[in-house]
């Protein structure tokens, strides 16, 4: 989104629903729930999988804020927009 590179800023309570065990195969869905001057929070879901794809659950949840900076500099720089589409879009935007 950011078409920058991102620092992390913070990571707000990681929750863990379900344990994942050993072997399991991770899939990490994020999305940006809005953005600010020079920052965007991400929203990030995590689940767990047997190796045949099998038994898919959504173990832990999180919202992470990144900073977007400039190449050269490193100093903070402005990010675009978030235009929310869905009533999730929204809900998570209000939210933020």
């Amino acid at each position: 989104h950011c078409e920058q590179y991102v620092v992390t800023v913070s990571v707000d309570s990681v929750s863990f629903q379900k344990p994942i065990p050993l072997g399991d195969v991770i899939t990490i869905e994020c999305s940006v729930t809005r953005s600010f001057s020079t920052s965007v929070e991400v929203y990030v879901e995590v689940f767990s999988s047997d190796i045949k794809g099998g038994n898919s659950r959504r173990c832990n949840d999180a919202y992470f804020t990144f900073v977007a900076v400039e190449d050269d500099t490193k100093k903070p720089t402005e990010v675009p927009a978030v235009l929310p589409l869905t009533a999730e879009e929204n809900k998570r935007y209000d939210e933020a």
